[in-house]
């Protein structure tokens, strides 16, 4: 594809602002780049461990009354409610690991990030940066910027001229660091990332128009299907050969964005199904004898055919050049599924 994934780190706070399960429209724009292949997003752990330490902060907040004593007996003396005795440091404990568990698994889930260590950065570095007042510690920022220098460290360290960042904070104590170096760039908003990676997102209206063109789809498409593996759903060790892509159905596209630099091309990402002329070869099962001694099925022959069959739904992204609002080529689809396409080799009434 004509973008490759861009690396992007999104710092503490911003992950912060997006609130509980990231429910922001931010949050969702770059779950949306990440599932389509346009960023990877780094964090560090210590990056997760700043979110989770103010998300437990805020939750033990409305729950920490509950831990005083004068609150439990005003509650028996005029509720007649019996409220039980609340260990303070092992309720914080709790309200962490929940917390710890929640951004974790939306991170990994849903972003799919890359989580780097800052136990790679050496402590004497960050302390000569203190020092001399550099990186994250420079004339404007605060001195209690440790956390943040560890954590710039670490990231800065997996960049190079093949591999540079892209840092998403509207901290400004990053402002220095970031343009000091030459493999990081910083933006404060998803605006600002969305031009940094040279793209506009476009509205749904000119979705449906290249909805309505499925067959400007079917070369770039058969091209796509014959570079991806194809696997039978119904028919076990089943070898499938795409010999013809007949039709592209249920054609959506989810997503579809202006590449800047060029005026007439976007980017578009999709889904659909597909009607197949496919050849196969697969074990004999019908016919297969029952090994007791093994307890599995043992075929004796291979059943070798071509049949049409219509495949799952299934992701995909494409270039798309625009002519007077209407598209004129598509081309360079990938399909996006991490391992197959599935289809079904027997119709449906064979299990009738």
């Amino acid at each position: 594809m004509a973008h490759p994934a861009q690396r992007v780190f999104v710092d503490a706070n911003t992950w912060i602002t997006w609130g509980y399960e990231f429910g922001k429209a931010e949050a969702s724009t770059l779950q949306d780049l990440v599932e389509h292949g346009l960023v990877r997003v780094l964090v560090t752990d210590l990056t997760i461990t700043e979110v989770v330490k103010r998300f437990t902060k805020i939750e033990f907040d409305k729950v920490e009354p509950l831990t005083k004593a004068e609150l439990r007996t005003a509650a028996k003396r005029h509720l007649e409610l019996e409220i039980p005795e609340i260990d303070r440091d092992k309720l914080r404990q709790k309200i962490y690991k929940q917390q710890l568990d929640a951004v974790t698994g939306a991170l990994k889930g849903r972003f799919k990030v890359d989580i780097t260590s800052v136990d790679t950065v050496k402590p004497s570095a960050v302390l000569e940066d203190y020092t001399h007042g550099k990186g994250l510690f420079g004339p404007s920022a605060k001195k209690d910027q440790f956390p943040d220098a560890f954590i710039f460290a670490a990231i800065s360290a997996t960049t190079s001229k093949d591999s540079s960042l892209l840092v998403l904070s509207q901290d400004g104590d990053f402002t220095d660091a970031c343009g000091k170096h030459k493999h990081i760039a910083r933006v404060s908003t998803m605006p600002g990332l969305l031009e940094a990676l040279g793209l506009q997102p476009e509205d749904k209206a000119l979705m449906e128009v290249i909805e309505a063109e499925p067959v400007l789809f079917e070369e770039s498409m058969t091209e796509a299907l014959a570079d991806h593996t194809l696997d039978a759903d119904d028919i076990e060790d089943a070898e499938i050969e795409l010999l013809e892509l007949l039709r592209i159905d249920d054609l959506e596209v989810r997503s579809l964005y202006r590449i800047i630099e060029g005026e007439k091309t976007y980017i578009g990402f999709g889904n659909c199904s597909a009607e197949l002329e496919v050849g196969f070869s697969h074990p004999d099962w019908d016919n297969a004898i029952w090994d007791s001694e093994d307890k599995r099925l043992i075929p004796f022959e291979n059943v070798d055919g071509k049949t049409n069959a219509s495949t799952r739904d299934f992701a995909f992204s494409f270039l798309v050049d625009m002519e007077d609002g209407k598209p004129v080529s598509v081309y360079d689809c990938e399909v996006r599924e991490l391992w197959s396409v599935y289809l079904s080799l027997q119709p449906y009434d064979q299990y009738r």
